[in-house]
């Protein structure tokens, strides 16, 4: 892909997704842009591709892309965040929030594992934000306790306890009420 056209569709991904973790505010999803350095040519052509994908709306095309990178980071033995957190968005924005929740959920348990503490709770925090937009108060509960638990860590840092604080808990609002 030429840089021009690569920085066009980073740029309206980056839009499309919500912008970057400091740019979210309580009525949208935290899903960020991840970073993907280090990543093989090959992991990152399927990111690449998922990201053109996605611009033009093809979502289920495009989370095939993104599982397929992140199947080849965990061939490196590391932990494909950023994949991942594409393939969650992508539920999301197709309106597909019990799908987008229940990919979160399945972050947040993977990041425990590779002991990604940030990422495990920010995939916490967003699955109980979007669980909230689609109404399912007794999912939000379950998320939100999970959260509380997770934000009393010591190995949290202070700026990501803050902020998912101050963005997340107490703003899984329910829209439709």
């Amino acid at each position: 892909m030429r840089s021009s056209t690569r920085l066009a569709t980073t740029l309206a991904l980056s839009l499309a997704l919500g912008g970057l973790a400091s740019d979210v505010g309580a009525s949208e999803p935290s899903f960020r842009i991840l970073s993907t350095a280090g990543m093989t040519s090959e992991a990152q052509a399927h990111m690449d591709k998922g990201d053109e994908l996605i611009a033009q709306r093809r979502y289920g095309k495009a989370r095939k892309e993104y599982r397929a990178a992140a199947d080849l980071v965990r061939e490196q033995s590391d932990f494909p965040a950023a994949g991942l957190y594409r393939v969650a968005a992508s539920y999301y924005f197709e309106g597909l929030y019990r799908g987008a929740a229940k990919e979160l959920d399945k972050i947040g348990a993977e990041a425990a594992d590779y002991g990604d503490i940030v990422v495990n709770v920010w995939a916490v925090a967003d699955a109980a934000w979007v669980l909230g937009q689609a109404g399912a108060r007794l999912d939000v509960e379950k998320r939100v306790k999970r959260l509380q638990r997770l934000l009393k860590s010591a190995y949290l840092p202070d700026e990501v306890r803050d902020e998912v604080t101050s963005k997340r808990l107490g703003q899984a609002t329910f829209p439709n009420s």
